[in-house]
């Protein structure tokens, strides 16, 4: 779906207002590639720890990346506007790639 501004700060409102929602120590990992002077790339993994109903903590491998464009002027002292973003939950290993890595 697109999404239009409104939406993209209500999306990550969403996410800042999670009870208990957290990054699990150490797990963050990014690499920023400048792909000239306008643009860049950041990507990398992160592990959320959601707490559960029952008092679990699940944690929740993740990946994203963000894609930068510089603005021409500043909006709230932000220099960098973001033009696009993925983040999704790393799938699991599936059971055939297990077998044939265990025999390499």
């Amino acid at each position: 779906d697109l999404r239009g501004e409104q939406d993209l700060i209500d999306y990550f409102k969403y996410f800042a207002m999670i009870p208990g929602l957290s990054l699990k120590e150490g797990s963050y990992s990014s690499k920023v590639q400048m792909l000239g002077e306008t643009e860049a790339i950041n990507s990398g993994y992160y592990t959320f720890q959601i707490p559960q109903e029952n008092g679990d903590v699940k944690a929740v491998p993740a990946r994203f990346t963000f894609v930068y464009r510089k603005r021409a002027e500043p909006i709230d002292g932000c220099e960098w506007a973001i033009v696009n973003h993925h983040s999704s939950a790393i799938p699991a290993q599936p059971d055939a790639l297990k077998d044939i890595l265990a025999k390499q």
